[in-house]
């Protein structure tokens, strides 16, 4: 029986980067859905993304997995306190975020990091960004209420109609990322649909249409 080229792909890079000692947090399952959705995504839109923002890229390991889906040439934009404040992660990892940005600026992406809250970085990211519509916006940064939402209805400006949000931990109980995922599925209906049942669990919102994929 024939490999899945999408999951062989994923099962590359994340080799790639367990050789580079980058560490991914994401799991696979949630992985896997995000590149489903991404694949998806680059269909309806009929070529590869031109860009995407991530908010929370911690040492830069999704921003590289999703980076399969953006062409050569477009923007990635990695939004990160560039320090852990919980109790099983402390401490500053800006260098290896650094170090993933300047990977992609030599894979010839317009590749660029903004240290700090991503309530205090939003107009720097819009200004950086300019006139481009984003086709992608992953928010895995603060996992509190007010931040997860202050993200999604600011970050969300900047991506145009039919363009996909994913939201990670929608099924976390140790965040309260969860009541706001609950309010975007009643929002949203359809458009809003998620990885499952699984832990931690990355949700998706497709903008301006119903979803294809449930």
């Amino acid at each position: 029986m024939s490999s899945d080229p999408l999951s062989e792909e994923l099962r590359e890079r994340m080799e790639w980067l367990k050789h580079k000692r980058f560490n991914c947090l994401c799991p696979k399952t949630d992985l896997m859905f995000a590149y489903r959705a991404l694949e998806d995504l680059s269909h309806r839109l009929g070529r590869p993304l031109a860009n995407m923002i991530e908010i929370g890229s911690y040492h830069g390991a999704t921003l590289y997995l999703f980076s399969h889906f953006v062409s050569r040439g477009g923007t990635i934009v990695s939004v990160d306190l560039g320090r852990c404040m919980g109790p099983k992660r402390k401490g500053d990892h800006s260098k290896r975020t650094k170090r993933m940005i300047e990977y992609l600026k030599g894979q010839g992406y317009n590749a660029k990091l903004f240290l700090g809250n991503s309530e205090h970085l939003f107009e720097k990211v819009r200004d950086f960004v300019k006139s481009e519509t984003i086709d992608f916006l992953h928010i895995d940064g603060g996992h509190d209420y007010y931040t997860v939402k202050f993200d999604f209805d600011h970050y969300t400006q900047l991506v145009g109609t039919g363009g996909l949000v994913l939201l990670h931990d929608v099924n976390n109980p140790q965040c309260t990322v969860p009541g706001f995922w609950g309010e975007l599925r009643r929002k949203y209906g359809d458009a809003a649909f998620s990885s499952g049942d699984n832990w931690p669990g990355m949700g998706a919102v497709e903008l301006g249409r119903g979803s294809s994929l449930l």
